[in-house]
């Protein structure tokens, strides 16, 4: 019956490609093309290109929206930490979390706390970003925690607990006007799931 049902279903594809390179042929004979859409609502891309050697102008921080403020963090394990989204003015930043420890560490995971931050005039981060890498510095995990939480726990993407192995945890703090270096810690799991 499947078999059947697979070349019913084959002749109907060969059926309708035939049909549409007919109606195409007809179509160019008669000098008339068939249009799937409206120009209208077909998307229009913009593609950039530079033609100078100097970068584009920085985007106007003046007025509100459109630019990032959560920078991601800079140095740290060569190509484990993404670029930064932004610069903005200020020259400051959030300082990388002190105190970072792994606890609690079981055969999938483990709990990270650290000692909170602020900035030069008594500012506080909107939040801080959790970034794991394993042995081969492959981010496995990335997630964000709430303002002020100091504290929470890795276990793999969706908490489906992390294999067997050697995994560092970088923590650094959002919010700042200039990217953020970060804390590390290492935990090895020595069982896995």
């Amino acid at each position: 019956m499947w078999g059947w049902l697979a070349i019913i279903g084959g002749a109907l594809v060969a059926w309708r490609m035939y049909a549409g390179k007919n109606a195409a042929t007809k179509a160019q004979q008669q000098g008339t093309a068939p249009t799937s859409a409206a120009d209208n609502t077909v998307p229009q891309f913009v593609n950039q290109t530079y033609v100078t050697t100097t970068a584009p102008p920085a985007p106007d921080t003046t007025q509100p929206g459109g630019v990032p403020t959560n920078p991601s963090p800079v140095g740290g394990w060569p190509g484990a930490q993404p670029k930064p989204t932004t610069t903005l003015p200020g020259g400051w930043f959030y300082p990388a979390p002190g105190g970072l420890k792994a606890s609690a560490v079981s055969d999938s995971g483990y709990s990270l706390n650290w000692n909170a931050v602020t900035g030069p005039t008594g500012q506080h981060p909107n939040s801080y970003t959790v970034a794991t890498y394993d042995s081969k510095n492959k981010l496995v995990d990335q997630f964000t925690t709430g303002a002020g939480n100091t504290a929470t726990k890795e276990y793999g993407k969706g908490g489906k607990g992390l294999p067997k192995g050697t995994y560092h945890s970088n923590v650094w703090a959002n919010g700042g006007p200039t990217a953020p270096p970060h804390s590390t810690v290492q935990v090895a799991l020595l069982k896995g799931p």
